[in-house]
């Protein structure tokens, strides 16, 4: 694990060692220009050009949008989006190795949100695979190799829990935002076994060359 804030990333004679990599979520904005930033979308361009395959979580999918040449900035419909959102998938789906595998996508699925920042473009040969009444990049790919998702598919509801109480604490969201999103968690909960099962097909999928 590499802790890219802390100017932690893979030497550029390590990167043939890994088949892979995942860039998680971050606190932080991806369309910063902080240095540590600016050399994670260096890294992500090479890791691309080698078709290594690289998986972007919330923060991750924005980074990797940009670092393509997508564009990216703060949602522009209602500010932050916490919760379990509805996702709908794409009426025509690219033919990605790790999608067949899947063999029956569903035509909707809800996954966790915790946001503020989202896509807004998608980059120059990406395909847009789902979209919400939120963001409409909830999730793109270009190829077999690069895969973006805005949602948090490792999320459980402690772990937004713990961050919705955070927040709140912060001010970052008002008392009433929080025991709203609270509710929802008591009614319902995401599709986290089909979002664990795309992201390990995704990882585990060899590309065709």
């Amino acid at each position: 694990m590499f802790r890219a804030v802390d100017g932690e990333l893979p030497a550029d004679e390590d990167l043939n060692g890994y088949d892979g990599f995942v860039i998680s979520g971050s606190p932080y904005d991806a369309y910063a220009d902080e240095l540590w930033i600016l050399r994670l979308c260096l890294l992500v361009q090479d890791l691309v050009a080698a078709r290594k395959r690289v998986l972007g979580i919330c923060f991750g999918h924005q980074v990797i949008c940009r670092a393509l040449g997508g564009r990216v900035g703060k949602a522009r419909i209602g500010g932050w989006d916490i919760g379990i959102r509805g996702v709908t998938m794409a009426a025509t789906l690219p033919p990605c190795r790790f999608l067949d595998a899947l063999q029956d996508l569903p035509p909707y699925a809800k996954i966790t949100e915790c946001h503020q920042d989202e896509v807004w473009e998608a980059p120059l040969g990406a395909e847009v695979l789902a979209s919400s009444d939120k963001t409409g990049v909830e999730m793109f790919c270009v190829g077999d190799h690069v895969l973006g998702i805005q949602g948090h598919p490792e999320y459980t509801a402690d772990i937004l829990l713990s961050l919705v109480d955070r927040l709140s604490s912060a001010q970052s969201i008002t008392v009433s935002f929080a025991e709203g999103v609270k509710r929802q968690l008591e009614a319902t909960g995401p599709d986290r076994e089909f979002w664990l099962k795309l992201c390990k097909s995704f990882l585990k999928t060899q590309e065709l060359v």
